[in-house]
């Protein structure tokens, strides 16, 4: 069977190859998509990171001070303040973030409470979503670190 008429080409090839542009179409553009939702997702992790890191050396370097890793203080709220445990809470709007920040006194260990310990156990809590508001695509980023108080 000659596909190839003495004209120029058959509606079949010229149906073929519209074909084959469109899968090859469909393919790119979902590649370049997935590579920009790799590249949104390593960024996010890089700025919650960096929150965490910043909460945390607020924490150690103030001590009681109430902290403040933004520039509008009304972000940042204290939402539990006893003697075992102080829980800071600072909402990020702009990246859509909150980071939530525990010093608590040790958990208790082979029976022994550290309740009179002036070591404490310091959390650094980053939560975020990767797509708007979308409870599936919400991550968390978590650091812990030992504070001494004097």
């Amino acid at each position: 069977m000659n596909l190839r008429s003495q004209r120029g080409y058959s509606l079949l090839e010229i149906g073929i190859g519209l074909i084959i542009i469109t899968i090859f179409m469909i393919f790119s553009v979902t590649i370049i998509d997935a590579t920009h939702q790799n590249y949104r997702l390593a960024e996010q992790k890089s700025i919650a990171l960096s929150y965490a890191v910043k909460a945390i050396e607020r924490e150690l370097l103030l001590g009681d001070a109430v902290i403040n890793i933004v520039d509008d203080p009304a972000l940042t709220v204290v939402t539990e303040d006893t003697v075992e445990r102080r829980v800071t809470v600072t909402n990020i709007p702009t990246n859509n973030m909150m980071v939530t920040t525990t010093l608590e006194t040790l958990p208790p260990k082979n029976g022994r409470t550290y309740e009179d310990s002036s070591v404490k156990l310091l959390t650094a809590t980053v939560e975020f979503y990767t797509k708007s508001n979308e409870p599936a695509s919400k991550k968390e980023i978590q650091l812990q670190t030992l504070k001494i108080e004097k």
